[in-house]
């Protein structure tokens, strides 16, 4: 499979794929809709912005690392091929869903949170989309791991670590080099480091460092201003969590989350749509209950993409949006 198979809906047979990482990618993406639903809701009471640091803590790192660990095949592959991928499978879904949602977003303004200008897409190649910018690192990455390929696994690692440290060390470094960083160390060593996560002290570590986070979070919760991840109290996390996370989908894998893995595209590409019309119309009918819109949107979020996967799946249509 390819990095982009993270989140598409595969075309590899059910029964041939592992259902542990299917759940484990759909826990991280019901993470990703929370998340926004959480963000659209405002920050009206005080466990918002540590909610939405948590779920940045981890969401994010977990869906790197499992793109990191299945991209390895692509750096010895014939560069025409790479390129293909790296166009089909991700910029254009990120050109495409990107264009829609800005187009969205402007239309709605009245109603939505924040603003919106058409010009805005004119920018996308430059300046990451907010929401999409998940495609647009994952063929950055793909293609500095294709350009690494021909120094070597160590180097590549090197790379990786230098990208690391520079994301959190210099201001003027895109906070998505950090989530670069993170994919290819998992392509290079992704094997190993599954290994590694079926260890018990691995594991207890794991759970020890994420559990750290959550107190320090829910002590001194940070200020939301784009993404809260940046400071580099979140780098231990950001580690450890793809290695929690697959001891756990290890231990169940919850159906549900296996379906949701499997339409990853349709539930990243199109979840927005669905939690911020569920907002709009809650409010418009006069609900402002925080918890009630958080979770009616995380819901919709959900089962909107689910449904719409379900009536596209193997038609021209779904290969068109991106989805396969």
């Amino acid at each position: 499979m390819t990095p982009a198979t993270l989140i598409e809906s595969p075309r590899v047979p059910p029964q041939t794929r592992d259902a542990s990482l299917d759940a484990l990618r759909g826990g991280a993406l019901c993470l990703v809709v929370l998340g926004h639903a959480l963000i659209g809701a405002g920050h009206g009471t005080a466990w918002q912005p540590a909610a939405v640091a948590m779920i940045y803590a981890v969401h994010m790192p977990v869906l790197f690392a499992l793109s990191g660990s299945l991209a390895a095949p692509l750096s010895t592959r014939a560069w025409p091929e790479v390129a293909s991928r790296v166009l089909t499978r991700m910029v254009w879904p990120y050109l495409l869903w990107s264009t829609i949602l800005i187009l969205a977003h402007v239309a709605a303004s009245g109603a939505t949170n924040g603003h919106a200008e058409l010009s805005r897409i004119a920018t996308l190649l430059t300046d990451p989309h907010p929401i999409m910018w998940y495609l647009y690192a994952l063929a950055c990455g793909t293609l500095i791991l294709r350009l690494a390929a021909a120094f070597g696994a160590a180097q590549t690692l090197a790379l990786a670590a230098v990208i690391w440290v520079a994301a959190y060390a210099f201001e003027g470094v895109p906070s998505l080099a950090r989530y670069v960083a993170l994919f290819l160390l998992f392509a290079v060593s992704g094997p190993q480091l599954m290994r590694w996560s079926e260890r018990p002290a691995v594991i207890g570590g794991a759970v020890a460092v994420i559990a750290a986070t959550a107190l320090w979070i829910a002590t001194a919760p940070p200020i939301l201003t784009g993404d809260p991840t940046a400071d580099p109290g979140f780098a231990a996390a950001a580690l450890a969590a793809p290695l929690a996370g697959l001891a756990l989908s290890r231990m169940a894998a919850p159906v549900v989350f296996v379906q949701i893995g499997r339409a990853g595209m349709a539930v990243f590409t199109t979840h927005v749509l669905f939690t911020a019309g569920a907002r709009i119309a809650l409010l418009r009918a006069g609900v402002d209950y925080t918890l009630v819109l958080v979770v009616a949107a995380t819901l919709a979020g959900l089962a909107g993409p689910l449904m719409l996967d379900r009536a596209l799946v193997g038609t021209r249509p779904a290969t068109g949006l991106g989805w396969r």
